[in-house]
């Protein structure tokens, strides 16, 4: 029996699908507490998983552009019977070769979903060099370490305050002198 679905793998065709066997799992901590017992302040779900076992009749071929599409570590989406699965990796590949299975190729495939996030960073001070930042700056080692005095001043508020970026306008951020809140402004404090 075969599975039916799209039978690529990145840019490269298969000729069919034996076995299909995806693993989404859920983490959940566990945490013992005096008593013994085990409590649970939070879960996230885990990288999805994917392992296929596939044949192909032109061997050494269809191994060899595996491998080079493997080593490209380009996140691609692959279309199974039973989930859509994006940007998903090749994490490992497996042949094995015996005399029935001579001049065809039988692997297995292990896919994993490569979680993409995104970072950014704040702009230095003005008259501040990148090399000089303060922690949380543009190129700083450090992030800035939380406090109350930190937030209070306006200094946030000037370095936020310049072009920013929001989809595909640039527009200006908060004035300094404009960033009061109206309670602020009301009891002038």
């Amino acid at each position: 029996m075969i599975i039916a679905y799209s039978r690529v793998i990145g840019p490269v065709r298969i000729d069919c699908i034996i076995r299909e066997a995806p693993s989404h799992r859920l983490a959940i901590s566990e945490i013992p507490i005096e008593s013994g017992a085990k409590i649970t302040d939070h879960a996230y779900i885990e990288a999805k998983r994917l392992v296929l076992e596939i044949g192909d009749g032109a061997g050494a071929a269809t191994f060899a552009s595996l491998v080079r599409f493997q080593e490209t570590r380009i996140p691609f989406t692959i279309v199974t019977g039973l989930y859509v699965y994006r940007n998903m990796l090749i994490a490992g590949l497996e042949a094995g070769r015996d005399w029935e299975w001579s001049r065809t190729l039988r692997s297995v495939i292990e896919l994993q979903e490569a979680i993409i996030v995104s970072s950014g960073t704040a702009a230095p001070a003005v008259g501040e060099s990148p090399s000089t930042a303060l922690p949380g700056g543009l190129d700083a080692l450090r992030a800035v370490t939380p406090s109350a005095a930190l937030s209070a001043g306006f200094s946030v508020v000037d370095r936020a305050a310049g072009l920013i970026q929001r989809g595909d306008a640039a527009v200006r951020g908060v004035i300094a002198e404009q960033a009061t809140s109206i309670l602020r402004g009301a009891f002038r404090l």
